[in-house]
Formats: structure tokens, sequence, C-alpha cells
């Protein structure tokens, strides 16, 4: 189904495969085997970081991000589109906020926005949960950059990221 990208029973199916890699967390490293196939088309590769942000353990967390920081997704016109699934996982580990925010510190255009709003919506959860100071930390970079914007399309993407985040405070 990772080659089509598509599923005959879409909600069903990740119902099932979220549960199996809860189940057996070691699988989770084998859909970045399958990501990293060559022949995979970008819908196929949106399903298995899917798969991984819907599962959302730590091992998954991991898989996602190695995905994410893969020659084969760098490669993807629609990199954006694939790092926005990070966005996905509900309870993010320190880890995944950490690769967030390189990401967020080294991309520009499209991507940087794609980033942005995946900051905030992972450094938001971490901090919500956890009160993580480092969390805490990445959404104050996202208010600082708010506030050092001059630029109104901009300044709504910066304030939707902080929406993503869903700090009170």
């Amino acid at each position: 189904f990772a080659n089509l990208g598509t599923l005959p029973d879409h909600n069903h199916f990740l119902l099932q495969a979220t549960g199996l890699l809860e189940q057996q967390p070691e699988l989770c490293a084998r859909l970045v085997e399958l990501f990293r196939r060559p022949t995979l088309q970008v819908k196929g590769r949106a399903l298995l970081l899917d798969l991984l942000a819907g599962t959302g353990t730590p091992e998954a967390q991991v898989a996602l991000v190695q995905a994410l920081s893969s020659r084969e997704a760098a490669g993807e016109a629609r990199y954006d589109m694939l790092l926005s699934r990070l966005s996905l996982v509900s309870h993010p580990t320190s880890d995944t906020v950490r690769f967030a925010e390189r990401t967020y510190a080294s991309t520009q255009g499209a991507l940087r926005v794609a980033s942005t709003y995946t900051l905030g919506s992972t450094a938001g959860a971490l901090y919500r949960q956890e009160k993580s100071p480092e969390a805490w930390a990445a959404v104050q970079r996202l208010a600082e950059d708010l506030r050092a914007s001059k630029a109104p399309e901009e300044q709504a993407h910066f304030l939707m990221a902080l929406g993503n985040a869903g700090v009170v405070e």
C-alpha cells in the first residue's frame, strides 16, 4: 500500500498498523527502510510518516526523525508536506522537539513555514505535558521571532505556530 500511497480502508488500516507498531516497536525501523526505497512515491512516504506519527512511541519518533533526516526525504520536492507530519505526534519527546528546532533554524521559504508550524506544535505539546524548560524556550523563540518580524505574512505564520503550541502563557 505504501507504494500506491492509498489504502482500501484508510482509518481501519491506520488503527491496526499503529497498534502493531506499538506492540512491536522494533518494526518502526523497518518503516524507515521502506521510506528510503528509491521507487517509493511521495504519497507512500507520507503514509509511512503518518503511521509513525500516529504510533507516537519514542521508538516511532526516532524512526520518524530518521526518515525525515534521510537523503530521500531531503530530495523530495514536497519535503515541507512530509515535515508537517511531525506535527501529528501527540506526545513528542525532547529529541523530536530538538529535531524540529534544528529544522526551523536551518530552513527558508515554504520549508521554513512548515518548520515554524511543526516547532510550535511539538514544542507546545511537550511543554503542556512536562513543563519542559527546553520546550518553553522553543515556544519563546517563536514569540521572539514574531516580535522581530516586520512582514505581515511572516507574522501570520508565527501567530499560527504559536496557536499550534497551545500554551496559555
